[in-house]
């Protein structure tokens, strides 16, 4: 308990300070990418995840080639993202900035709450989730189709 909290508490660190965390599955891509991606001196740290619990959290089957890439969350980093997505046929599995809540649904389940109140929490959230995107399409619209 004590051992996955840290890890809760460190991803919930990285997003405090602005940090986008992607989840790449690196089985097929090629290495001159990520060498290209370090040279450009983008504020990147790769790191290779065997950690289970990191898996239990975002909800994946457990896979020895998945790497965690924690970006600083700027402009240079969503052309990097950009970048990355036209260039490669994988995309990344899991991206989590800091306006995603996951963190209250992971620490509810660690304290052994009923399922019950896992699953109302969970669609709460996803119903906060479904209200944002509306919101940003409503805002979209009225800004680019005048």
């Amino acid at each position: 308990m004590n051992y996955s909290y840290n890890i809760i508490k460190n991803i919930k660190n990285f997003l405090n300070k602005n940090y986008i965390i992607l989840f790449y599955n690196f089985e097929k891509i090629k290495f001159f990418l990520i060498d290209n991606i370090k040279k450009k001196n983008y504020k990147t740290k790769f790191f290779f995840c065997s950690n289970k619990i990191i898996f239990e959290i975002v909800k994946f089957n457990y896979k020895k080639s998945l790497y965690l890439l924690i970006h600083k969350n700027n402009d240079l980093v969503y052309s990097l993202i950009n970048n990355i997505n036209d260039l490669l046929d994988i995309k990344p599995l899991l991206i989590i900035n800091k306006n995603y809540q996951v963190y209250d649904l992971i620490i509810e389940k660690n304290s052994k709450l009923s399922k019950e109140n896992l699953i109302l929490k969970l669609i709460k959230n996803l119903k906060i989730i479904i209200l944002k995107l509306l919101n940003l399409i409503k805002n979209y619209g009225k800004q680019y189709c005048k």
